[in-house]
């Protein structure tokens, strides 16, 4: 696919089987532009529900057909090597913006030159905020999400996830935000490289943000802009639950050493393990005890396997 002239930003969705998604993200996108200049591209991987149909007719918008599914951060990084915008805002097909608008997002974005990648505010589709904001894993962390420590009153902040709510309402420096949309600097990208393909789906966005932290970058969560995303997925099917096991082992095992990624693997399964019993004796949070206990077996089966999944699924999408 030939490149378009230069454009002020480039906005890259991965398609794979979204319904309807595709286009209402499609059609808030261009309502939010305020009349920036925008090149849009569509990267679809092996789609055969009819999302792409009637797309162009929401807005300009150029399809890279991967012919099938080859991942989330190989698919970002197709739609990424076919622009050249200065700024790319990667763009799940079940995430829509809901409130600001793209230009006041980008220009805010310049204005901070050491920054890399800008996550937004991000809601669930009840309209609750979603918690988008993460620190790096370590043992610590991982050892106190395993016996649940980070559920007690006042250690919230010894987990990975940011949850204090003051933290979602000004600008912060976290370590990561989540992927389902991130506005990135292709500076950054130039200089710490693409999406790492070996991840197909999950944990592909925590790996370049460490990577571009540790080349003198920042990652910046700015709220001015609010999406919502529908989300789901992990949560509700085991085998993209064990593919998420195997993307959190594989960046274990690619940034720490043998004897730390096998004391991570060590506290992921007791982690498992005891959710795996709480799902038995029904403290499931709520959520059905039988397809709780399909999740933690598909991910215990995933450990117990040798970490890092080599064959990626063929029936997952990004």
């Amino acid at each position: 696919m030939e490149r378009v002239g230069r454009r002020e930003l480039a906005i890259v969705i991965v398609n794979y089987l979204s319904g309807n998604d595709l286009r209402d993200c499609l059609r808030a996108l261009v309502s939010h532009s305020e009349g920036l200049d925008l090149d849009v591209v569509v990267v679809d991987n092996g789609s055969e529900d009819g999302s792409l149909e009637g797309i162009e007719d929401i807005c300009p918008v150029r399809v890279i057909v991967s012919g099938t599914d080859v991942g989330f951060s190989a698919g970002v990084n197709r739609g990424v090597a076919a622009t050249n915008a200065p700024w790319i805002l990667v763009v799940n097909p079940d995430a829509r913006i809901v409130e600001g608008e793209l230009r006041a997002f980008v220009k805010a974005a310049e204005a901070r030159p050491d920054v890399a990648l800008l996550g937004p505010r991000i809601l669930q589709d009840d309209g609750s905020p979603s918690i988008s904001q993460l620190r790096f894993p370590a043992l610590g962390r991982e050892f106190a999400e395993a016996v649940r420590l980070h559920r007690l009153p006042g250690l919230s902040n010894i987990g990975r996830a940011i949850t204090r709510r003051d933290r979602y309402e000004h600008e912060t420096r976290p370590d990561w935000v989540v992927g389902a949309v991130m506005l990135i600097r292709r500076d950054a990208i130039n200089a710490v490289g693409g999406f790492d393909d070996d991840y197909f789906l999950y944990w592909e966005e925590v790996d370049w943000c460490l990577r571009a932290r540790r080349a003198g970058w920042e990652i910046a969560y700015l709220p001015t802009v609010t999406f919502e995303h529908t989300g789901g997925g992990v949560r509700d099917d085991p085998v993209l639950f064990a593919t998420y096991v195997a993307s959190n082992l594989r960046f274990y095992a690619k940034h720490h050493s043998r004897r730390r990624s096998g004391a991570h693997r060590a506290l992921l399964i007791l982690n498992l393990r005891l959710r795996y019993a709480a799902a038995r004796r029904g403290f499931g949070g709520g959520r059905d005890a039988a397809r709780e206990r399909a999740l933690f077996a598909a991910g215990l089966d995933e450990c117990r396997s040798g970490g890092i999944a080599l064959e990626r699924p063929p029936t997952v999408g990004a």
